[in-house]
């Protein structure tokens, strides 16, 4: 074979062959049946717009598209968004607070349910709450005093390229009297 045979062929330019259009007037376009249906999905699966356009069988590019050329769509898509939180934050409050019935098993036979709370999610919901009172803290106090021999001393402000004051001369007399 010559090294012509191996070569893949050149294609032209434009869309792999058996790609859909993104024109509008072809069957694959993001049709208003197909955008109820997207609505409907991201509201129940939490607010994810990727997975609720899979599912539809079109693209997030093309929900962001015509989130910014239909406003009315973009309106409907953040209500979705807000009603999908909405009913994330009443099963975290609910699963914290009431709980849920978890199964109990007995030798492969259901004997029960037993309540299950989740701490964690409780926690988190008065973190968002209350970030004040429940949320980290990314600063530390200390207080104290604290004490750093002559040696360490003059060692640091050499590092940082610091002078020593006056106090530091008086207070290596006092020590050197010692």
């Amino acid at each position: 074979m010559s090294d012509e045979e191996k070569m893949p062929k050149k294609r032209g330019r434009g869309r792999p062959p058996g790609s859909k259009s993104l024109k509008p007037n072809k069957q694959g376009r993001f049709t208003t049946q197909k955008k109820k249906k997207l609505l409907d999905l991201v509201k129940r699966n939490g607010g994810n717009v990727s997975a609720a356009a899979a599912k539809v069988g079109v693209s997030p590019a093309t929900v962001h598209y015509h989130q910014r050329v239909d406003p009315v769509f973009k309106d409907k898509l953040e209500l979705s968004k807000l009603e999908a939180m909405n009913d994330v934050e009443e099963a975290i409050t609910h699963r914290g607070l009431e709980g849920v019935d978890d199964p109990v098993f007995y030798q492969g036979e259901q004997v029960g349910t037993r309540k299950v709370y989740s701490d964690t999610l409780l926690m988190e919901r008065a973190r968002a709450l209350n970030p004040e009172r429940y949320g980290r803290k990314s600063q530390v106090d200390i207080t104290g005093n604290l004490t750093v021999e002559h040696k360490a001393r003059t060692k640091l402000a050499s590092l940082l390229g610091l002078e020593l004051d006056i106090e530091d001369a008086e207070y290596e007399e006092v020590k050197s009297g010692e």
